[in-house]
C-alpha cells in the first residue's frame, strides 16, 4: 500500500489544504495523474510524492484527525509533469499566494489539457 500526495486540478480556496492524501495499492511516479475524489465530486489531481505506508509512523496515520480515501482511478502512470515543472508550480504559488491546482492547470501545456477532457471521470 501507498500514500499518494496529490494537487487536485481544480480551484481551491487559499484557506483549504492545497495538497491531499489518499492511498492506493500500486506505485506511481512524481507527476502522474489520477482520478480522486474530493468533497461530493471526482476530480483529477497530479501526484507530486509516494510513500511505502511501511515508511510511515502507524500511530501517526491512527491518530490523524482524517480518513485516508482511496483514488478511484489511475489515469497515467506516466509523469505528465516534469521535477522541473513541479519546482516552478511551487515557485509560483509562494510568489503569487495562488491555489496550486490553478498554477498547475496554467503551467499545462494547451494540447495536454485538451487530451485531460477525453478522460472519463466515471
Amino acid at each position: 500500500m501507498y500514500i499518494l500526495y496529490v494537487i487536485p486540478l481544480t480551484r481551491l480556496p487559499l484557506d483549504k489544504p492545497q495538497v491531499y492524501s489518499y492511498f492506493t495499492s500500486q506505485e506511481l511516479s512524481r507527476g502522474g495523474l489520477v482520478l480522486v475524489p474530493l468533497y461530493k465530486r471526482q476530480v483529477k489531481a497530479i501526484v507530486i510524492n509516494a510513500k511505502p505506508i511501511s515508511q510511515l509512523n502507524k500511530m501517526e496515520i491512527r491518530k490523524a484527525s482524517f480518513g485516508l480515501k482511496q483514488i478511484v482511478k489511475v489515469l497515467s502512470e506516466r509523469p505528465i509533469l516534469s521535477k522541473n515543472q513541479l519546482e516552478l508550480i511551487n515557485w509560483m504559488t509562494r510568489y503569487y499566494y495562488a491555489p496550486l491546482g490553478l498554477i498547475v492547470k496554467t503551467v499545462l501545456p494547451e494540447k495536454l489539457i485538451k487530451n485531460l477532457k477525453c478522460f472519463s471521470n466515471s
